[in-house]
């Protein structure tokens, strides 16, 4: 499809009703088409009669669709064409399907009558959608469309005209066949007697084979969406139609149906699969050209098509019926964009079902702002199973869903009997059965109000605020602000009267309002009065970090409600308590709301300002951080980190920085750290990063020194010590004699061997006291840890008498060899002299000691006895008694 500038239409000359003349195209058409290899283009909105000025002044004329060669890519002609000068607009032609939902196949053969009923349509007690008495275990009291309240008032007048944009209709139907539009400028005869450009529309036309021969599609689709608008009511026979009238005295009440078709059944009884945007357009603008005022659609692109955008000449169609139906079209005629004097109303207003996918997605056309969204709820108020949903729907209607109740909580309407499942009436359900009771409700409405003045705005506004007291978004949570303003409700869209009375402003109740939740506020409020209305039909809540005041807070704040903008209120009476919380907020911080009440017709209440604010989160903390790194020595280390939650918040945590031998699990008092001495010695740190459910995190160092342990080394050797039994206890400070190890503290213990020579003791500082007992010789072992690896020397220890004497020690006694002599270490020579107890000299010799005064005398050659030895140091002598043996 292709839509050409004003200048380049000039050029472009048509033939045979719509059809273009190849041979006479622009060039750089012509080459384009060459590329493509085209064999036919044409006009998409087919050539009107006298209906052409309007449609050239909204540009409808400079539509066109190409066929070419099915060897062409659909991508490779796309681009061909939109290099052509003067070309506007170029769009692949879209397949679009009725919103069929799985159903059943059992006609219904039930024609048990019920005095009850206000009509004698015998089937009018299975069609709970009108009348819902709550009597069956899928049912609810009152989930319906309130119609029997509503044909108090009325029930449909021939003036009002339906389009129904779908399959055929059965034009033949008996409940149906007298409430069909009537063209009676037109016979059936060959000819377009009334210049609109169709011949023997007589009841509508049919796009699909460019006919006024009407013929239904397989599934009897557009049969029964019919009969739900307006199957004849009360004349005894099937089912009763929304507004289909009262024909119990034969008067012509009822609206009508004309049939746009753009779905037909083949001679074998099988629907085409789709409809192509251009006989779409084409069914929707003639529908606004021949007198309808309501487009009825139960169909669209569903989500698997993969379209996402509705066709722009589908949209240009759209816009065309809602801005010129009910208006005289004809341009030659002086009261042309003026509301015909037949017409219930000045443009026209145009419904599409929801779609049948389950998902929340802008199915095109439905989501378009300017149409009438239907959902479908089931006969329990719950959403239908199979209904699409989303805040671009405006309003819903009972649909039925067989899928979860059975046949009988389907839509009951008419059905085209030479189609499946052969039967004049059958159960179907799906957004497009919903749809077709708003459309109903809207051509009563046109019925009790339209006239002179009446407006299509005027026809949305009272549709949209006619629902019933239940509050949708309580009975769906799930699908809160996606079904619509709520459901509608046919008595109140022909009684309701708008005064223009907003309602009272509500009232905050402030002291439940503020600090109840981190991150979200729920604010609570009363009901309040409307004059009119009673109560409003929804809020609006505007929230802002910046103030708002009655005169910003529509510009200032943000809309919160539920996904269509709006919190809903029906089913609530002035007074009550009505709460919504608002998410996404920062704890510990005020927020300002501003809450606007909304009557039926969009009269809006002063706002209710209010300041709230939420409550401060606090991260988690580690009560027990160590101020010192941990000491990992040689061997794992084990430590538990407490955690304290102040808000009892859940919480995580991550582990960076030196993680190097470090793991960790969570416990139910905090975090267990177990460190291995793997990293370099030294000092690391571990960063601990805490986080809270709301995503407050601290992040904390641990540190951690790890030490490799060696062992002890002495830095100065310990040489022979002299100990003086008179002389007292000798010290030395032990850990002088070591290598510091740093983080890590050596203990000592010291044994002599022979302790009746030299006793031991050590203090806590490591001082290491002997204490002489008896002269004599002894070893004393000093052993030095740290605590995780030891070393051990001996140190040799002399006692004497009294440490001053110039020779302190002679051994062995007796003496059979050598004889040891312990000078004084102040002395480094000595005359040694051994003699006879007579005093004769057998011994004289000089000696020298060794750095520990350690000297000898080689004693062998002296026969065994008793000797005097004299030892010479200096100017004195030491004269003592030996024996050699």
């Amino acid at each position: 499809m292709f839509k050409v500038s004003e200048g380049l239409l000039g050029d472009i000359k048509l033939v045979d009703a719509g059809g273009v003349q190849m041979s006479s195209m622009p060039t750089a058409m012509s080459a384009a088409f060459g590329m493509m290899k085209a064999n036919k283009v044409e006009r998409l909105v087919l050539p009107s009669g006298k209906y052409e000025g309007a449609l050239k002044e909204a540009g409808l004329d400079r539509w066109f669709v190409v066929t070419f060669d099915e060897e062409v890519a659909l991508t490779d002609a796309f681009a061909i064409m939109n290099n052509v000068g003067g070309i506007e607009t170029v769009e692949y032609s879209c397949q679009a399907e009725v919103f069929e939902a799985p159903q059943g196949e059992s006609p219904v053969y039930d024609f048990i009558r019920s005095g009850e009923l206000p009509f004698d349509d015998p089937m009018l007690s299975q069609q709970w959608h009108y009348n819902n008495l709550g009597d069956k275990y899928w049912a609810k009291q009152g989930c319906d469309i309130n119609l029997f309240n509503a044909w108090k008032i009325t029930t449909g007048t021939p003036n009002v005209i339906v389009c129904v944009v779908d399959g055929g209709i059965d034009v033949t139907h008996p409940d149906l066949k007298d409430n069909l539009w009537v063209n009676k400028a037109e016979e059936k005869n060959g000819i377009d007697d009334d210049g609109n450009g169709r011949k023997d529309d007589i009841h509508g036309f049919c796009f699909v084979a460019l006919t006024g021969d009407i013929r239904p599609d397989a599934d009897g689709h557009g049969t029964h969406v019919a009969g739900t608008v307006g199957a004849r009511s009360n004349n005894g026979i099937g089912v009763s139609g929304v507004a289909g009238g009262n024909h119990k005295d034969l008067k012509e009440t009822g609206v009508r149906i004309m049939s746009a078709a753009i779905l037909r059944a083949n001679p074998d009884g099988v629907t085409t699969k789709g409809a192509s945007a251009e006989n779409i357009a084409n069914a929707i603008i003639y529908g606004a050209l021949n007198g309808a005022t309501i487009s009825q659609n139960s169909w669209g692109y569903p989500f698997a098509s993969g379209v996402e955008q509705t066709p722009t000449v589908v949209k240009e169609a759209i816009d065309f019926f809602i801005d010129k139906a009910g208006t005289v079209l004809d341009t030659s005629d002086p009261r042309y964009g003026q509301q015909r004097e037949d017409a219930p109303m000045k443009g026209g207003v145009v419904f599409f079902a929801a779609g049948n996918d389950n998902v929340d997605f802008p199915t095109p056309p439905a989501s378009y702002e300017r149409v009438v969204a239907v959902a479908a709820i089931a006969p329990n108020f719950t959403k239908a199973s199979y209904s699409t949903y989303g805040n671009w729907v405006d309003i819903s209607a009972p649909g039925g869903d067989m899928q979860r109740y059975g046949e009988k909580a389907g839509v009951l309407s008419t059905m085209a009997p030479d189609m499946k499942p052969k039967a004049l009436y059958h159960y179907y359900h799906g957004t497009s059965m919903a749809c077709p009771h708003v459309s109903g409700v809207a051509a009563l409405v046109l019925s009790k109000f339209g006239g002179p003045g009446f407006t299509n705005e005027d026809l949305k506004t009272r549709i949209l605020a006619s629902v019933l007291p239940i509050d949708l978004d309580k009975v769906n949570p799930t699908y809160a602000g996606k079904l619509g303003v709520g459901t509608i409700d046919a008595y109140a869209a022909v009684t309701l009267v708008n005064n223009k009375k907003a309602p009272e402003k509500p009232v905050f109740i402030a002291e439940k309002s503020t600090k109840n939740a981190f991150t979200e506020l729920t604010l609570y409020w009363n009901v309040p009065k409307d004059e009119d209305d009673k109560q409003p039909l929804r809020y609006k809540l505007y929230v802002s970090d910046k103030e708002l005041t009655k005169d910003n807070y529509m510009r200032v704040g943000d809309v919160s409600g539920t996904a269509n903008g709006f919190i809903s209120g029906s089913g609530t009476e002035p007074g009550d308590e009505m709460s919504f919380t608002v998410p996404y907020l920062k704890p510990g911080q005020a927020y300002h709301f501003a809450l606007v009440a909304y009557d039926k017709w969009g009269n809006i209440s002063e706002p209710s300002l209010f300041v709230g604010e939420t409550k401060t989160n606090h991260a988690p903390e580690i009560t027990n951080l160590p101020q010192e790194p941990l000491l990992v020595i040689d061997t794992n280390h084990s430590y538990l980190l407490e955690i304290e939650e102040k808000d009892g918040h859940s919480w995580t945590y991550e582990i960076s920085g030196d993680r190097g031998g470090v793991t960790h699990k969570k416990t139910s008092k905090g975090i267990e750290l177990t460190i291995r001495p793997v990293l370099g010695e030294g000092e690391h740190i571990c960063k601990l990063i805490l986080k809270d459910e709301l995503g407050l995190a601290k992040t904390f160092d641990v540190p951690f020194r790890v030490v490799h342990v060696q062992t002890p080394v002495m830095k100065t050797t310990i040489n022979s010590l002299l100990v003086g039994v008179k002389s007292g206890p000798l010290e030395l400070a032990l850990p002088d004699f070591f290598e510091k190890q740093y983080y890590l503290t050596l203990s000592f213990k010291a044994v002599s061997t022979k302790p009746s020579v030299a006793s031991t003791f050590i203090d806590k500082d490591g001082r290491l006291f002997i204490i002489g007992e008896n002269s004599g010789n002894t070893s004393v072992v000093i052993t030095a840890s740290n605590g995780y690896k030891s070393i051990s020397t001996t140190i040799e220890v002399k006692v004497t008498e009294d440490v001053t004497d110039d020779v302190l020690s002679v051994w062995p006694l007796p003496v059979e060899r050598v004889l040891n002599i312990w000078l004084h270490p102040k002395h480094k020579r000595a005359e040694v002299k051994v003699q006879s107890i007579n005093g004769e000299l057998i011994l004289h010799e000089a000696v020298k000691a060794n750095t520990v005064g350690i000297t000898s005398v080689d004693l062998r050659t002296l026969n065994p006895g008793s000797y005097v030895l004299v030892i010479k140091t200096g100017e004195k002598e030491s004269v003592r008694s030996i024996l050699k043996r």
